[in-house]
């Protein structure tokens, strides 16, 4: 799914959100010299300044090492806004501060600033340990269901957030090849199987031509996964609402003093949509 990075890239250039053209290019070039110091074999100056774990121990941890850098950034701009200190604006500040030094050690500033924010002092590069880690079936009351995500990805959807098209601003490390070679070592999933599930995860559901009666997709246009989503209206009860300057199901949270006026708009059409539906399978029900 490259069509998830190339809006993360239209995202951190997006001035609306505290992006800009600077900020784009200061991530392109850092992750550009990261990749550089992966193929030169300079390993041990990226753990120190990354503060990994542990040492990275061939092309496996280097691409674990590069997804977990990007993974900043694609969360940041997913859940812009959404969670308290990580939004485009402080990461786009960080990234065009030239009293910093080069764009690479902004990108260094930018972990240690992620690891404090999450209370940790390394980054587990490991790409063993993660395999590990997923492998784990005990149940656990925290954490987000990765181990669950990944298999649905690997039997229904896909949606690899690759970096393999130009207008990615990350490194090359995080290919179609890395992300499949989870489904066959967790789930023994080759990527062939993966590949006639979307099919078929396509055809029955109709992708973006569902074919359904009653239904709003609604997105946010900074929140990467909206390149996926219906985004133009199918039929009078199929619609389409396309929030500006929103991320992440930014409309499912409860509202705010703040919130743009986009938002607010958007609030009001799928209350007022929900409410014409009900009313009608009302009326529907008492003439029946």
């Amino acid at each position: 799914f490259v069509g998830y990075n190339k809006v993360v890239a239209q995202s951190l250039s997006d001035p609306v959100v505290g992006g800009s053209r600077k900020c784009l290019d200061a991530v392109m070039e850092s992750f550009h010299i990261v990749d550089q110091m992966l193929q030169a074999g300079n390993t041990s100056q990226l753990e120190k300044d990354f503060c990994s774990c542990e040492a990275l121990q061939g092309s496996l941890d280097h691409s674990e090492f590069a997804s977990n850098l990007a993974d900043i950034f694609m969360g940041t701009v997913q859940y812009n806004g959404e969670i308290s200190g990580r939004d485009i604006r402080s990461i786009c500040a960080t990234m065009t501060n030239t009293s910093l030094g080069s764009s690479y050690r902004r990108l260094v500033a930018i972990n240690q600033e992620y690891l404090q924010s999450i209370a940790q002092t390394c980054v587990q590069n490991s790409y063993q340990k993660t395999l590990e880690e997923l492998r784990n079936t005990n149940l656990s009351l925290v954490g987000v269901g990765e181990r669950q995500w990944i298999f649905q990805t690997c039997t229904e959807f896909g949606y690899y957030q690759t970096c393999e098209g130009g207008s990615c601003p990350f490194s090359r490390l995080l290919t179609l090849h890395s992300q499949l070679d989870l489904c066959l070592q967790l789930f023994g999933i080759s990527a062939e199987s993966v590949q006639e599930a979307v099919l078929f995860t396509n055809e029955y559901y109709g992708a973006d031509r569902p074919k359904a009666s009653r239904v709003l997709f609604v997105n946010g246009d900074i929140d990467p996964w909206h390149a996926l989503s219906v985004l133009h209206n199918q039929s009078h009860s199929e619609l389409a609402i396309l929030i500006n300057g929103t991320a992440h199901c930014a409309n499912m949270g409860s509202s705010k003093l703040l919130d743009p006026p986009a938002l607010k708009q958007a609030r009001e059409e799928i209350a007022y949509y929900v409410a014409e539906w009900l009313k009608a399978v009302k009326r529907q029900h008492l003439e029946n």
